[in-house]
């Protein structure tokens, strides 16, 4: 989902491929994109497996976020270098500038960077959120983030491009308020228990398998339709993982996905270096979108696993093996 919305997202590199339907004039793959926005997704499973580590007694919040930083860091290290000798006018190395970036600040190097800090913030804050969670009632949770999602949400769109952009430490904190609805609603969940709940039910209203299927197929085909129509959907994360999780998939798919999850943190770290810096014409030189897709998923699945085999001896200096063996929570 986020490498297909970051190659496609931008019409001029859309365009680049060879397109066969278009609506109001731009490619259908351009147009797919406003149902691929993943930090929805991202917020809501952090706050639904931050949540389930919680309640099991977290020891280990730290070296995660230790980890993240350290592969984070670590891809700076090698990517700049190769960048600026590939590609020099796209990395000026300027004191502030590498500042910025070093601590995520404002990343131009790697622009789906604008995530990490304020995500590192509201992991290190989690344990807060979910003790006011425990005190209060769930639905009164809900709607006190959604307003404030609203409010921020307001705020970037209104006066983004005039101050907040530019005032960059405004603008990270900004988005930890920001964040915290999705992030609240995927904890909520855990501690209410909604999936295991709702499938259960689900299993009891409708016993066979087939026709439960082919419904949440249709309700989820249904969501993302909503969504490509421009309708924004607060809950709209939250009901395509409820329509999957109901799916009960199996086999090698389920094979695939845990995979692909297992090199997620850094394929979200790596992917723009090669798509964007440093092999931008020759991921698109596959024309088809599919292709490009595939191409741009295994080179940073390949270059991930690189990644994590150089980032092991440093983390084994500073934290238990059982933590290097995880992947973070995000």
């Amino acid at each position: 989902m986020m490498l297909f919305l970051h190659l496609f997202m931008d019409p001029a590199n859309a365009e680049l491929c060879k397109n066969f339907v278009f609506i109001d004039g731009k490619p259908l793959v351009n147009f797919l994109t406003r149902a691929a926005g993943p930090v929805p997704f991202y917020l809501f499973l952090s706050g639904y497996g931050l949540y389930k580590v919680y309640l099991k007694g977290d020891k280990n919040r730290w070296n995660r976020l230790i980890k993240l930083c350290i592969h984070y860091w670590l891809i700076l290290l090698i990517f700049v270098p190769l960048a600026y000798y590939v590609k020099p006018t796209k990395i000026p190395l300027s004191t502030d500038i590498i500042i910025a970036n070093i601590f995520a600040y404002d990343p131009t190097y790697d622009a789906p960077m604008w995530f990490f800090l304020p995500y590192i913030i509201l992991a290190i804050i989690s344990i807060w959120i979910f003790k006011v969670i425990d005190k209060h009632n769930s639905l009164i949770i809900i709607f006190l983030t959604l307003i404030i999602h609203i409010f921020t949400s307001y705020c970037i769109s209104r006066y983004g491009q005039s101050y907040i952009y530019n005032a960059r430490y405004a603008y990270n904190l900004l988005l930890v308020f920001h964040f915290l609805f999705q992030f609240c609603l995927g904890a909520i969940c855990a501690k209410d228990r909604i999936f295991e709940r709702s499938k259960d039910f689900c299993k009891k209203i409708i016993p066979q398998s087939f026709p439960r299927y082919f419904i949440i197929s249709i309700l989820l085909i249904g969501l993302i339709f909503y969504e490509l129509l421009g309708k924004y959907n607060f809950f709209y994360a939250f009901g395509v993982i409820w329509c999957i999780s109901n799916l009960n998939i199996r086999g090698w798919s389920k094979a695939m996905l845990v995979k692909l999850g297992d090199q997620s943190m850094n394929m979200w770290m790596i992917h723009y270096w090669f798509y964007q810096t440093l092999l931008h014409d020759f991921v698109y030189s596959f024309k088809f979108p599919l292709l490009v897709l595939g191409v741009l998923t295994i080179i940073s699945y390949a270059a991930s696993i690189i990644i994590n085999k150089i980032a092991t001896p440093v983390e084994r200096l500073i934290m238990p093996v059982k933590i290097i063996k995880q992947p973070p929570i995000i």
